[in-house]
């Protein structure tokens, strides 16, 4: 039930959300339904969203690597704050040819850490050094946690399917399309109204400059379904 209902909720969401914003909202259910199974750990959590660790007055001189950034290094440090990578840093200055070589994958999301850190962090966590070392990999790496805790199907939106649309709507809850650059729906939806046997009670009405009142007028005496084309 759980399962079916996550799906069935992701389903529907996605149906309000730009193409750039369903990932995230894969990723933020997931991890809200771990949190309720205890599967996350929110300083690690913390961490990933804002790149901050624990308040720390130990300060660690940053080694004069040429591929570790300020900006890098910094992150490092602060993670290496969290109990589950103490010392993470301190290794990475140690060991900068191991770490070199995530640092130059082309794969760095699916690259393993140096050991011992590979077996030693979770997947949570290794997104955290993901995001210290290579955060231009965090979306595969995000999609790539969606699929091992809730599967594949959630990171694949599903396709906009106006008879679905059209059984979940009603006269006091109708079927608003807000457009992106490039979009255009009314092909779909005249298509659609032949389907349904209402074409010929369907109007496209430009709203512009004092066209709403017409249209509104439109609407209510002729019981019409509306197009708006335009806003």
């Amino acid at each position: 039930m759980n399962a079916h209902f996550m799906f069935a909720i992701y389903r529907n969401v996605c149906r309000s959300l730009f193409e750039r914003h369903k990932l995230l909202f894969s990723f933020l259910m997931c991890v809200k339904v771990l949190m309720g199974d205890g599967g996350i750990n929110p300083s690690l959590w913390r961490f990933l969203i804002s790149g901050q660790g624990k308040p720390s007055d130990v300060k660690q001189a940053q080694p004069p690597i040429g591929w570790i950034e300020t900006r890098m290094w910094a992150e490092l440090v602060a993670l290496s704050t969290l109990p589950e990578c103490k010392g993470l840093a301190a290794h990475v200055a140690q060991h900068p040819n191991k770490w070199k070589q995530v640092f130059d994958s082309a794969d760095a999301h699916a690259e393993p850490l140096p050991r011992p850190w590979h077996s030693r962090l979770d997947r949570l966590a290794k997104m955290c050094v993901l995001r210290c070392i290579r955060p231009d990999k965090m979306t595969l790496a995000v999609q790539a946690f969606v699929v091992a805790n809730s599967g594949a199907k959630f990171i694949e939106p599903p396709p906009l399917d106006l008879h679905s649309c059209f059984d979940d709507s009603t006269v006091q809850t109708p079927l608003i399309f807000i457009l992106s650059t490039g979009s255009d729906p009314t092909k779909a939806f005249y298509n659609f109204a032949e389907q349904k046997g209402c074409r010929r009670k369907v109007f496209c009405i430009s709203l512009g400059q004092g066209q709403g009142a017409l249209a509104a007028r439109m609407i209510a005496e002729a019981q019409v379904c509306p197009l708006v084309t335009h806003c």
